[in-house]
């Protein structure tokens, strides 16, 4: 986690995968389950998710042993 989403959890959250890979929207639905503070900023339109730090879209599959990151908007010129 990152950021404000960090603030809200923490920055590393270790959660089980399905050895067959779950998807990145279905991890985020876990995430919320386990930290309800959550819900709001995660659904945001400009929140980005890596797997093994390259940007993926939401129906990408994470498995087991990758690092899955998600970050909110930031702002800056």
């Amino acid at each position: 986690m990152c950021g404000r989403f960090a603030e809200l959890a923490r920055d590393v959250i270790d959660f089980p995968v399905s050895p067959d890979g779950e998807t990145i929207a279905y991890v985020m639905g876990r995430l919320v389950q386990a930290f309800p503070g959550l819900a709001e900023p995660l659904r945001g339109p400009r929140v980005k998710a890596c797997l093994d730090e390259a940007i993926v879209p939401f129906d990408a599959l994470a498995c087991p042993g990758q690092v899955l990151a998600f970050f909110p908007p930031v702002s800056g010129g």
